[in-house]
């Protein structure tokens, strides 16, 4: 099924709540695409849709979809509190538990650039890192096993946590290279895009 995403591109983020919806629907969508992109679930649980001007799929697979857009409204959350310093998805094997590959949006609520954009500019930034993330799957290492992933926060002390949320979690990558994305800037707020991977044991790649 496709599904058509609409939305007024005129308009300014002119409010910092404007700018925390953007920014919070944009990393609904790059969970998504980056889940699909590394094969974490089967291409049958996702559907396509047009976002930001450009083909992109969504993860239909209801159980998980709910738990991202719940932890998403906590972004939302701490975004609007100016606590949120980085939100990440961590892939790690299924197995053996080894962190593979860590998927990081670093926020930055005072950004230089202080411009108010247009939403259809916005969304022009955003198209950029969005290619840039399915262009990574060329550089990154063939995830071969079945993996699962975790979504994880870094806020400012004092930030409270919903109950369950675990504040412990160990989420370095071992022997790590990076790829760095293209940042996104609303006026409010700048998001600087990168993954980090685990190299292989080996020099080749596949």
């Amino acid at each position: 099924m496709n599904v058509q995403s609409q939305v007024n591109t005129n308009v300014n983020c002119t409010k910092l709540s404007g700018s925390v919806a953007q920014v919070c629907e944009y990393l609904g969508y790059a969970v998504d695409m980056i889940l699909f992109q590394r094969n974490i679930y089967p291409i049958a649980d996702f559907e396509s849709t047009t976002m930001y001007n450009m083909p992109m799929f969504r993860l239909k697979k209801k159980s998980i979809a709910d738990w991202i857009a719940d932890t998403l409204t906590h972004v939302k959350k701490w975004l609007l509190e100016k606590r949120l310093i980085r939100f990440s998805l961590l892939i790690e094997d299924a197995k053996t538990k080894k962190k593979l590959e860590r998927w990081d949006f670093a926020m930055n609520d005072n950004p230089a650039n202080r411009e108010l954009k247009s939403v259809k500019r916005i969304h022009i930034e955003m198209s950029q890192v969005m290619r840039q993330i399915m262009a990574s799957v060329t550089i990154l290492p063939v995830l071969e096993d079945e993996c699962t992933f975790h979504m994880t926060v870094l806020c400012i002390p004092g930030t409270v946590f919903p109950p369950g949320w675990t504040t412990t979690i160990d989420d370095s990558i071992s022997n790590a290279e990076d790829i760095q994305f293209r940042s996104i800037e609303t006026g409010f707020h700048a998001v600087a895009g990168s993954v980090h991977f685990s190299k292989p044991s080996n020099s080749n790649r596949s």
